[in-house]
């Protein structure tokens, strides 16, 4: 089972086969060197929207995970009708 979701409040987190992470948006600005696509909050239309948080949230979820997910289909449970849009428009 492989699953994310993204809040606009707090962060994000992810769950593959036993495997978590959580991460809040606050811990995130403050642990790493920040890159011109990391969410931004400050900006509600653009890298601080819903939709935006969560394909940042799977993004994460497949660095993370991406050796092991290496050579397999990959079924992401996530909930965001529009963030899922963009990811099967990607194939």
């Amino acid at each position: 089972f492989f699953a994310t979701d993204a809040c606009t409040s707090w962060g994000m987190g992810g769950f593959m086969g036993g495997d978590s992470f959580l991460m809040s948006w606050k811990s995130l600005a403050q642990g790493f060197q920040q890159s011109s696509f990391f969410p931004d909050r400050d900006q509600p239309l653009g890298r601080g929207h819903v939709n935006y948080l969560e394909l940042f949230a799977a993004y994460w979820a497949l660095c993370k995970w991406g050796r092991e997910l290496a050579g397999h289909l990959v079924v992401l449970h996530i909930d965001s009708m529009v963030a899922l849009y963009c990811l099967d428009s990607m194939s």
